[in-house]
């Protein structure tokens, strides 16, 4: 059996070295936290993002040409406009319209391909197929050359 002789209270030892969270360690760490929030503000701002969003979208507006001249019996080029007489029946026009090129078919309708900040937009034809070139306002070149089998 236990020699210890039993207790008839209970109590909870502290020892006297222990420092519990003061009102003064709080008021520090929120007085640190005030001075380094605007300095965030600051750097936030000076931090630049980069963006592929308008590689793109010239990327997948030459993508949708492609897949329109590779759908079509004939193409006719105007100016700054292309004209492709599909299998079925269908014309379908990409023109520079204002500062955005559209996609139109049969004349009717109005589907943007590229939105926006278009200076222009030259089609060409050449012996083996069209190129494309589209300079922005920016002055940034966008060219592409599609071959067509016959």
């Amino acid at each position: 059996m236990l020699k210890r002789k039993k207790k008839s209270h209970v109590y909870t030892d502290t020892l006297f070295n222990q420092q519990g969270f003061t009102i003064l360690s709080m008021l520090l760490a929120i007085t640190i936290l005030f001075i380094t929030i605007p300095f965030l503000e600051y750097m936030t701002k000076s931090l630049s993002y980069t963006t592929n969003y308008t590689d793109l979208s010239y990327h997948q507006f030459f993508h949708f040409f492609r897949d329109d001249l590779l759908r079509s019996t004939n193409y006719t080029i105007g100016d700054q406009a292309v004209y492709f007489h599909a299998i079925d029946g269908t014309k379908v026009t990409y023109e520079k319209y204002q500062d955005i090129i559209r996609r139109q078919v049969d004349g009717t309708g109005h589907e943007v391909v590229i939105n926006g900040n278009v200076k222009n937009a030259f089609f060409e034809k050449i012996s083996y197929g069209v190129k494309v070139t589209i300079t922005t306002k920016d002055g940034a070149n966008y060219e592409k050359i599609f071959t067509v089998y016959q």
